[in-house]
């Protein structure tokens, strides 16, 4: 019987700790989403290419929110920059 109540207990623990963790995920992706729109509303001349989400959420994990845009937007502007113009360039060969 004991072992009974202690799976439930665990399986119920379980519930709250995927509960926590879907909240703080969908939570960062929000936080995620405003940085990048921030980002490329405040520069228009940078665009956004596959993979720009990847640096902005390891800076966003490590950093925090206010450090993370500050951060990402700097190494977009200073880094990235160049890239972005490359690629909208490519794209425009495209057309």
């Amino acid at each position: 019987m004991k072992k009974k109540k202690t799976l439930y207990f665990k399986c119920e623990q379980s519930k709250k700790y995927a509960d926590s963790k879907k909240k703080f995920i969908l939570q960062t992706q929000k936080t995620l989403e405003n940085i990048i729109h921030a980002i490329l509303f405040r520069n228009p001349t940078l665009h956004y290419y596959q993979g720009f989400h990847d640096v902005c959420l390891v800076l966003l994990l490590i950093l925090g929110d206010k450090a993370a845009f500050a951060s990402a937007e700097k190494i977009s502007l200073y880094y990235l920059r160049y890239l972005f113009a490359y690629l909208k360039k490519k794209k425009k060969l495209k057309r």
